[in-house]
């Protein structure tokens, strides 16, 4: 797991920013150990520091690398891209790839269907100077940036931070920032004049930051009607206009079905707690895990954690309370799903959260869902490195006939509780023999794009195998 963040000063409690550079580690889950990763110049020769890189946006591109657009506000990186290269046999590399043509703090990053990756919004904010960036851009992996092009919506209502996107299977992207939702043609790059509005409710507020809740594009499966309806998901956030650390945050959701004739955000059944901060993690089970926050305040002002967490099934539209956290987990934790089956939390740092939580919780928790408690697991025996959009491809398992799901969970990159990169996409068995399984891949990067992503099998009870890295391509 690659973690990274700023680099604090000497005094952590000191009223100080951030020092200029930042600093990483990846988290080596078979030992339980961290090393640190090389810093590169773009010419390939050691640096002398990593750039920071905290409050940026980032996604993976089709080969394994991560991208990382943008920065700290006021520090040179606010301006930068770089690349992380992850080594099976070291920590891994960064290296610059180029540089923005105005900063972008806050900003949201998705994986387009053909491996490019496109950069939304966020502040220009330069010393003295803080503007909201009202365009999106394009990075190209073998020809670099591309020119930005305008988003007239950032801004509207103060927000222009962190909007939730999702790649949708028709190509549209959608992006929600506020109260409200347009969908971009990724073909032609121009957004549709249709607008949509949240749904409403007392004391209605965006959901985006920084009052912030989180957002899943929901599992996708090759037999609804029509195959991979999509259908996007809110979770809390602040709910009632800002008081600074007595914000009620609120338990409210909606869903917006985008395979509706005239889609419209409806209201759903509210979390089990109220959450400002959370995280969603999508489990291979096709539940959603939700943790984190704090129940009052907003983004880095929140004292009230929530410890409990919780589980929604799409499938019956119903929440379950699961158990609690040890470790508060409030500004700048996160939340992951590991191989194994099991969510990690971390994170929550002392320089932005509040007396009495002005402290760095370096501890993570390991969070193992209800799933593995139901009896064996399923196995998978092998499986292709590789595989190509609408292929077949076999997986041996030991016993075929008790798998009941087969799915591909793309490989999650978290901030400030929002994943752009998660996504579940179930796969159709189309054959069994007494020792594989044969299923389909999806047929194109607009369903799954391009990249790395867990396969696991799945019985009829819904125990998940442990997951095994394939490369969709």
């Amino acid at each position: 797991i690659l973690f990274f963040t700023y680099k604090e000063p000497p005094d952590p409690h000191a009223p100080e920013a951030p020092q200029d550079h930042g600093d990483s580690a990846v988290l080596d889950l078979q030992t339980m150990t961290t090393s640190r990763p090389a810093t590169l110049t773009a010419g390939g020769a050691a640096a002398p520091q990593l750039a920071n890189l905290f409050c940026a946006g980032q996604a993976f591109l089709p080969d394994g690398r991560l991208l990382v657009a943008g920065g700290e506000r006021e520090k040179p990186s606010v301006r930068g891209l770089h690349v992380f290269t992850p080594d099976g046999a070291g920590p891994g590399s960064w290296r610059p790839v180029g540089q923005l043509p105005a900063g972008r703090w806050y900003p949201t990053c998705a994986t387009l269907r053909d491996g490019r990756v496109i950069i939304v919004a966020g502040d220009n904010w330069t010393p003295g100077s803080r503007v909201a960036n009202k365009t999106f851009a394009v990075y190209d992996p073998v020809s670099g940036l591309q020119p930005p092009r305008p988003a007239p919506f950032v801004g509207e209502g103060g927000y222009a931070t962190y909007p939730f996107v999702a790649l949708l299977p028709n190509g549209k992207l959608l992006v929600h920032l506020g109260t409200r939702t347009r969908f971009l043609d990724t073909a032609t790059l121009t957004f549709d004049p249709l607008v949509v509005e949240a749904a409403a409710r007392p004391g209605r507020n965006g959901r985006t930051y920084h009052l912030q809740g989180t957002c899943v594009l929901l599992p996708l499966s090759p037999v609804s009607a029509p195959a991979y309806r999509a259908r996007v998901m809110v979770f809390g956030g602040g709910g009632a206009t800002p008081t600074g650390i007595r914000t009620p945050a609120t338990a409210t959701c909606e869903i917006l079905d985008t395979g509706a004739a005239t889609p419209q955000w409806q209201p759903t059944p509210p979390m089990t707690r109220p959450r400002v901060m959370p995280d969603a993690v999508l489990l291979p089970d096709g539940t959603v895990f939700v943790g984190n926050g704090s129940s009052t305040g907003v983004a880095d002002n929140g004292a009230n954690p929530v410890y409990e967490a919780e589980l929604y099934d799409p499938a019956t539209n119903t929440w379950r309370v699961l158990d609690q956290m040890r470790v508060p987990r409030l500004y700048h934790a996160t939340a992951l799903l590991l191989p194994d089956g099991r969510v990690m939390t971390a994170g929550t740092d002392s320089m932005w959260n509040p007396d009495p939580f002005h402290e760095s919780q370096l501890r993570v928790e390991l969070f193992s869902p209800p799933y593995l408690f139901r009896g064996g697991r399923p196995t998978i025996g092998g499986a292709p490195a590789e595989v190509g959009y609408g292929a077949t491809f076999a997986i041996t398992t030991s016993d075929p006939e008790q798998v009941a799901a087969v799915a591909l969970l793309r490989a999650g990159s978290c901030t400030h509780s929002f994943n752009s990169d998660q996504r579940h996409v179930a796969l159709a068995i189309v054959a069994r023999s007494p020792a594989t399984l044969t299923v389909q891949a999806p047929p194109n990067g607009n369903v799954a794009p391009p990249g790395h992503y867990l396969l696991f099998v799945l019985n009829g009870d819904g125990v998940p195998s442990e997951g095994r890295f394939v490369r969709l391509r």
